[in-house]
């Protein structure tokens, strides 16, 4: 595996009618820039030559695999 390939982080978008959208990009700091405005203009998707949007209020989710950047991890308690 290449450098360039160990850096690219998958964005897996959850929409509410329950399809999962996905993309790679270079690097975490990326991933976090289309994942906050994914969450607040929403997502747009080339496919078939179409152009499809999605307002923010279609995304249930984002999740950007793999992460590694994060200082304060999460436990669930409940």
């Amino acid at each position: 595996m290449s450098k360039k390939e160990a850096k690219m982080v998958k964005i897996q978008v959850y929409l509410i009618d329950g399809n999962i959208l996905e993309y790679e990009v270079k690097d975490e700091k990326s991933a976090r820039e289309h994942a906050y405005f994914i969450t607040q203009e929403g997502y747009r998707s080339v496919s078939d030559n179409v152009l499809t949007w999605y307002p923010a209020h279609s995304v249930k989710k984002v999740k950007l695999l793999p992460f590694k950047g994060g200082y304060y991890l999460d436990k669930v308690i409940s």
